[in-house]
């Protein structure tokens, strides 16, 4: 999972097959070392397994970081899931 970036800026994050909590810690890493306002997507089109407790941290991390994070390929579920902890998903 490590980032690539791209020669706009902008940093993708590509996840799977799975969203453990030690996936979630790593891309909190990553995402608190990255500059302030700089654009992030983060793809979960691959990812098959997902633990509730690396969502938690997901949505703490989106919390923080605001509105220049867009995720990508998130079900219905993991977008709900998200609702509950206060994130909007949907944008």
């Amino acid at each position: 999972m490590p980032p690539q970036p791209s020669p706009t800026g902008s940093i993708t994050f590509e996840l799977g097959p799975s969203f453990a909590t030690k996936d979630a810690a790593l891309l909190h890493e990553a995402l608190a070392s990255a500059a302030p306002g700089t654009p992030v997507e983060i793809r979960f089109h691959k990812v098959r397994e997902w633990e509730a407790a690396a969502l938690a941290v997901l949505a703490r991390d989106l919390t923080e970081r605001g509105s220049d994070v867009a995720l990508r390929g998130l079900s219905q579920r993991q977008v709900r899931m998200l609702g509950y902890l206060g994130v909007d998903a949907t944008g």
